[in-house]
């Protein structure tokens, strides 16, 4: 649970938005985000963080287990390829 709560900080942070707000987005209440941090709850609903999830763009993996970190926009060989072509074609 310390790590989920780690990882909900610091997406919040980054994307500026406060714990009401969250709640707001995912339809949960603010005391349910509280109890969460208070770790007065048993654990948090499967959809709960699938919305949170999907809200932050990280996988559920990276949410409740693994450091949250930005991903790169990554290009496909064949998009690569694509991109040396229309260069050498300059």
């Amino acid at each position: 649970m310390i790590r989920f709560t780690e990882n909900l900080d610091q997406l919040l942070f980054e994307n500026h938005m406060t714990r009401a707000e969250l709640a707001a987005k995912i339809g949960v209440g603010k005391s349910t985000i509280t109890a969460w941090y208070n770790k007065s709850c048993d654990g948090v609903r499967l959809d709960t963080l699938l919305a949170i999830s999907e809200l932050f763009n990280v996988s559920l993996d990276e949410l409740v287990r693994g450091k949250v970190e930005a991903k790169p926009e990554q290009f496909t060989a064949d998009e690569v390829a694509q991109l040396k072509r229309l260069i050498n074609q300059v």
